[in-house]
């Protein structure tokens, strides 16, 4: 069984270290409808055009909490010295929860879980501010639903700011 265990976990290195000699990828922090909130991961291919972003951040508490999650897909224009122009196509969702304790007055606690979730169409700029950190800004132009019900479309930007390797 360790034998199986430290082929695969070769394997994995391997793989893992031939795609980042060949890509750009970066670690931050994102907020925006289509891009979703908290702590972000960002892979772009060196050999295409093609790169994808995942966003996520729960949290849980003693009486309630919320998760949140996001991924997107890129395809960027154009790399220059100071920056790069992306189109997007992302998806995010949220959901939260309370959890009333016993006793507690009906008007001060719901036990529902609502959730909201985000997808739509994005284009942006990444500016490279100093070596190896840039500010992501995206317009995006998302479709929203609420507890199943359709929300409306509207125009929020997200945002993101990252550290390369």
């Amino acid at each position: 069984m360790l034998k199986l265990l430290v082929v695969v976990v070769g394997f994995l290195v391997t793989l893992v270290s031939a795609g980042v000699s060949h890509a750009e990828q970066s670690v931050g922090f994102a907020a925006g409808p289509t891009k979703g909130l908290g702590p972000t991961y960002r892979y772009l291919s060196d050999d295409g055009p093609w790169g994808w972003q995942v966003t996520g951040l729960p949290v849980v508490m003693p009486d309630g909490g919320f998760a949140d999650a996001g991924a997107s897909v890129l395809y960027v224009l154009h790399r220059g010295k100071y920056g790069s122009a992306h189109l997007s196509l992302g998806a995010a969702a949220g959901v939260s929860w309370n959890i009333c304790e016993e006793g507690q007055p009906e008007f001060e606690c719901s036990e529902d879980i609502d959730w909201l979730a985000a997808f739509g169409p994005g284009v942006g700029f990444d500016l490279h501010l100093v070596d190896n950190f840039a500010w992501s800004v995206e317009a995006s132009l998302p479709l929203f639903f609420s507890n199943g019900d359709f929300e409306g479309m509207y125009p929020i930007p997200n945002s993101s700011l990252l550290y390369y390797w």
